[in-house]
């Protein structure tokens, strides 16, 4: 979500990420390990097979993602980091749009299995925790 202009409040950041758990824990049998997916397109593809079965909006969860975006906590290896700092170094505009892409989608896919994991009360809201600060340093930017 580049270029928002407006941070969300707090609370609709927190009823983004209620909704957004609820929508997982709809799917939560999907993070069994049967199901492996070759990219987030087709992960989202098959997540809003899933979500038009439980709620009847086909892309309820990759609005509800690209909403919070802004506030998703990205977390990276020291694999990724040497990635990052070598195409920085190295490599071309092109290569760094891509390396761009790539850190955003593992960020949301990141994102989403924290919210699989967060199963007690006390995880999940130090994940919303995370996303509040996040949300906070955006609106100081501002």
């Amino acid at each position: 979500m580049r270029g928002v202009a407006t941070v969300l409040s707090e609370t609709e950041l927190v009823d983004c990420l209620e909704e957004i758990r609820s929508e997982v824990s709809a799917i939560e049998f999907l993070y069994n390990g049967h199901v492996v997916f070759l990219n987030l397109d087709s992960f989202y593809n098959y997540l809003n097979d899933l979500t038009t079965m439980t709620t009847g909006e086909p892309s309820r969860l990759r609005d509800l993602i690209r909403r919070v975006e802004p506030y998703i906590p990205m977390s990276v290896s020291e694999s990724h980091m040497a990635m990052f700092v070598n195409a920085a170094i190295n490599g071309s505009e092109d290569v760094l749009h891509n390396i761009e892409n790539y850190f955003d989608k593992i960020s949301k896919i990141n994102f989403i299995n924290s919210v699989f994991r967060a199963q007690d009360e006390d995880k999940w809201e130090e994940l919303i925790g995370v996303c509040k600060t996040m949300r906070e340093i955006k609106e100081e930017d501002q």
